[in-house]
């Protein structure tokens, strides 16, 4: 297999390969194509996997930007590059699963950073929406989020005002042309 050696400092760019780490730490960093960059607050270490996972897997109703991933050496590290074959992860039902689920993790923290507050909680109703765009309140709660209380009724407040979603009873009504529309200008 292919190693890459990487000094201290320097960074390296994870293109569509994965490697695991053989020596050193590495942080990740993943950069959107609004230019904003979110660094993982740990570092990885031998025996950790690094690839672009989150470009292979989709997350219904989300369009999620094409995310460029850079590790940066903390010490002086080898990389392995490793073969991993995507469509057969997939068509594992629990493997795919478990890295499903992992994404979608994964995601909510990224989608943070990408959006301004209102895209965000905008791209986080319509994850929690059903296919006729309504979400539960049962389902959904403020504490699913990684914003606070305040904020997250002040803005949530906003877009129920400008016509984003309506509520009846115990339900969200998203208007997905119109969330649509404001997250759209983020790509």
């Amino acid at each position: 297999m292919k190693k890459v050696i990487i000094k201290k400092k320097e960074t390296f760019e994870i293109c569509d390969k994965f490697y695991i780490i053989k020596k050193g730490k590495v942080l990740l960093k993943n950069i959107f194509p609004n230019g904003k960059i979110v660094t993982n607050e740990h570092w990885l270490k031998p025996g950790d996997l690094i690839g672009q996972f989150i470009n292979h897997f989709t997350l219904k109703k989300i369009d999620l930007p094409v995310i460029e991933m850079e590790v940066k050496a903390l010490e002086d590290t080898v990389l392995e590059e490793i073969q991993l074959d995507i469509k057969k992860l997939k068509s594992d039902s629990s493997l795919n699963s478990v890295l499903s689920n992992f994404i979608k993790l994964h995601v909510f923290q990224l989608l943070f950073h990408f959006y301004d507050t209102k895209g965000y909680i905008l791209t986080v109703l319509k994850l929690y929406s059903d296919k006729n765009s309504i979400v539960s309140k049962d389902d959904f709660s403020v504490e699913h989020l990684n914003i606070s209380k305040s904020q997250f009724y002040n803005v949530y407040g906003q877009l129920r005002k400008l016509g984003y979603f309506k509520e009846e009873k115990r339900k969200i009504y998203l208007n997905l042309e119109k969330a649509n529309e404001y997250l759209g200008q983020f790509f």
